[in-house]
């Protein structure tokens, strides 16, 4: 009697055969993306800007309204290294010389960089990471160059903190 060490019933002498596939053999079924639902990770940072406006003539004082529009389309992730975001964007601020009897609007495009730190930033490319908001926390200005006896100025200073906030977006699947 021949004795063969044998493994789930197949001898050892058999286990070295290659077998190739017939054509009665299916083609595997597509399988859905295994991952879950898209998981987000939030950061924020801020920015402060400094900016100056000039006017001439001059803007009277008393009576000046200042508002700001930031959309978040006009800000991108520029920069992802280990543990920092730089966001850049742009926010337009808008001076309007109200009930005078010469109403003047100044309109102007302002650019900010945004730095956002956080230890768990691992992702680095920068695709993965969308901006999704993007305010003006605080605003303080101060007109300076001011007509002598007057309430006219030639210059606006301000300084302004900018609010952001990204979320990685996990493009896996």
């Amino acid at each position: 009697m021949e004795h063969y060490s044998t493994y789930n019933n197949i001898t050892s002498s058999s286990r070295t055969k290659h077998y190739t596939p017939t054509k009665d053999v299916q083609e595997p079924t597509p399988v859905e993306c295994p991952c879950p639902d898209p998981v987000f990770v939030r950061a924020s940072g801020k920015a402060i800007v400094e900016h100056d406006m000039f006017f001439v003539p001059p803007i009277d004082t008393e009576c000046v309204d200042i508002s700001f529009e930031i959309c978040s389309n006009n800000a991108f992730v520029e920069l992802v290294c280990c543990g920092f975001i730089i966001v850049c964007g742009i926010f337009t601020k808008t001076v309007t010389e109200g009930s005078c009897p010469s109403s003047r609007v100044f309109v102007e495009d302002i650019p900010f960089q945004a730095i956002i730190e956080n230890d768990n930033i691992t992702d680095l490319d920068p695709d993965n990471w969308v901006v999704e908001a993007v305010e003006v926390c605080n605003s303080c200005f101060r007109f300076t160059c001011f007509v002598p006896d007057t309430d006219k100025a030639y210059k606006l200073m301000e300084k302004d903190i900018i609010a952001v906030t990204v979320k990685k977006v996990n493009r896996d699947c």
